[in-house]
């Protein structure tokens, strides 16, 4: 029996919905796993996802798909275990030389009316700030080797009418890009995503992601959508922003890559 993080219109169901097309390429229900591939190559973003304990996966068939997509594809795919099945997982995967990578909390929001503090000086991103912001991107988050390749498609994105709304937004100090946030609102699933939400080191502790994220919760609301999530790191900035704001944890992940 498959566990409840996979039931329709779960928050981790309806952010596959969202992401398909988007980011996801390909979602596909195994008996006893899904996988999930993207537009990306790394394993940041394609997974093994097993829906049953470790001695009811089909390590075979798992073992076909991620060698698959590494000979036809060049993807290179990790395992994305839901925190109520890491324990049984943790040991057959470390002797199997993947290494626990840290975690994706999903945290949501049911916004219930506007803010009315919102000040703030938005730029829409556009090509006069889009140097400046691919600098500003990578220096908030250094580790992740994909995040300007990141920031350039979603760019390219609200440029693409489609059905999904997608948004950049900048603020601004002395003519200088000190933080930023995306989002992408669906108003067919009635979800918005907030992401790749950064404020330059020397400019955090001021309230600038958390302007940004009202901003966001007021314009999901003006296209009738009135919830939002995002993915991080328990216990980080963004925790505790979004935390502060109401966002509550509804699933855990922890991410596998093969060494």
């Amino acid at each position: 029996m498959k566990i409840k993080f996979t039931e329709k219109n779960s928050i981790f169901d309806r952010s596959n919905k969202l992401l398909k097309g988007i980011v996801y390429t390909d979602i596909v229900d195994e008996e006893s796993f899904l996988y999930i591939k993207s537009r990306f190559k790394d394993p940041w973003y394609n997974f093994v996802i097993p829906v049953t304990s470790s001695n009811k996966l089909d390590w075979d068939r798992a073992g076909e798909v991620i060698k698959k997509a590494k000979d036809n594809d060049n993807i290179e795919m990790s395992f994305y275990i839901h925190d109520s099945l890491v324990s049984d997982y943790e040991k057959t995967l470390t002797q199997k030389g993947y290494e626990d990578f840290g975690t994706d909390l999903y945290m949501h929001l049911k916004i219930n009316k506007p803010f009315d503090d919102v000040q703030g000086d938005f730029i829409n991103l556009d090509k006069a700030d889009y140097e400046e912001y691919l600098e500003a991107t990578v220096k908030c988050f250094p580790d992740w080797e994909n995040e300007k390749k990141y920031s350039e498609y979603f760019f390219s994105l609200t440029k693409n009418p489609s059905e999904v709304i997608h948004s950049t937004v900048l603020l601004k100090e002395n003519n200088k890009l000190v933080s930023f946030g995306s989002m992408a609102i669906s108003k067919e699933l009635k979800l918005s995503y907030l992401h790749n939400l950064g404020t330059l080191k020397e400019y955090r502790n001021k309230g600038l992601a958390t302007t940004i994220i009202k901003y966001f919760c007021n314009m999901a609301l003006e296209n009738g959508v009135d919830e939002m999530y995002g993915l991080l790191e328990y216990g980080g900035a963004s925790y505790y922003c979004l935390k502060g704001l109401g966002f509550e944890p509804k699933e855990n992940f922890r991410l596998f890559v093969n060494k």
